[in-house]
């Protein structure tokens, strides 16, 4: 599934049940290089109320792979 917003409001996943997450990747879009998240804040929440808890953040820009349709490595989340 492609994710495009040009607003970059949050994307907002809803799960059918409690999940604990542990990892993460990504993969390149099909078309533009500057699509691609170089820089992102994963949350995770029970209830997707207001009990946000932070997973994984990057503040400096990660060297998201040029290739189209690449896999990123695998990133660890505090739930690890």
């Amino acid at each position: 599934t492609t994710w495009f917003d040009l607003a970059m409001r949050p994307l907002i996943v809803e799960l059918p049940t409690l999940t604990t997450l542990t990892s993460f990747s990504f993969t390149t879009g099909n078309d533009a290089l500057g699509r691609d998240p170089v820089q992102w804040r994963l949350e995770g929440s029970v209830t997707g109320k207001t009990d946000w808890t932070l997973l994984h953040s990057t503040t400096t820009d990660f060297l998201t792979p040029s290739a189209r349709g690449a896999r990123t490595v695998w990133f660890q989340t505090s739930q690890a």
